[in-house]
């Protein structure tokens, strides 16, 4: 797996980023964006991974969010991590252009659904009906864990129709926090040989650090 492969499917596939802001708002969200070591240490990822070391490959911001990559491996990449955290409010303006580039040509369902999702109005039903649409292309289940505190998780398992975007080698887990109105999404895969796979321990035990850094 090369780097930029982990890069492209951390920034391109998040649902979180997005690119349209002003110069002002900007400044201002950006000093309460928490850097990646306060969403997820090296360590905390080298543990998430299984791996003996970790290391930060790639940081950004978009508006209110921050988008990090995370490489795992001694001699040889065997594990990508992508953390992303911002407001769902960016979920909203990225995640019909991204189901455009990624889900739309393999299901018209799942298309319609997710535009659906980010016109209602609450965010937990939109969150609620995101998740229903990624269904469509895949398989999600409802993720419960005590610091949670009632936010709604899950995990999903893209189809292996979404193979040509790269998003079935990931498995995904979505966080939606009612008291920041945030979203957590952390992908994970293992490289094997020369086959990427999703790896799912991985991605539910690095949103479980992750989400307790940012609310504890």
């Amino acid at each position: 797996m090369r780097l930029r492969f982990l890069i492209l499917i951390t920034v391109t596939g998040s649902m979180l980023a997005t690119v349209t802001t002003t110069a002002r708002a900007a400044s201002q969200l950006r000093s309460d964006i928490p850097a990646c070591e306060e969403l997820l240490t090296v360590r905390q990822a080298a543990v998430s991974m299984s791996e003996s070391k970790a290391f930060i490959v790639n940081r950004q911001v978009r508006d209110s969010t921050r988008i990090c990559a995370y490489g795992g491996g001694s001699n040889k990449l065997g594990h990508a991590l992508g953390v992303n955290w911002g407001l769902y409010a960016d979920v909203r303006k990225r995640a019909v252009s991204f189901a455009k580039q990624s889900i739309c040509a393999e299901s018209k369902a799942a298309c319609r659904k997710v535009k659906e999702a980010v016109g209602l109005r609450s965010d937990l039903r939109s969150f609620a009906a995101l998740r229903d649409a990624l269904e469509q292309v895949g398989i999600t289940t409802r993720l419960r864990w005590a610091d949670l505190e009632g936010n709604p998780a899950f995990v999903w398992r893209p189809s292996d129709a979404l193979a040509a975007s790269a998003l079935d080698q990931a498995a995904w887990v979505f966080v939606y926090d009612v008291d920041s109105a945030s979203m957590l999404q952390v992908l994970c895969t293992e490289r094997t040989d020369q086959t990427q796979t999703p790896d799912t321990r991985c991605a539910i035990a690095a949103a479980k650090r992750a989400y307790n850094n940012i609310t504890s």
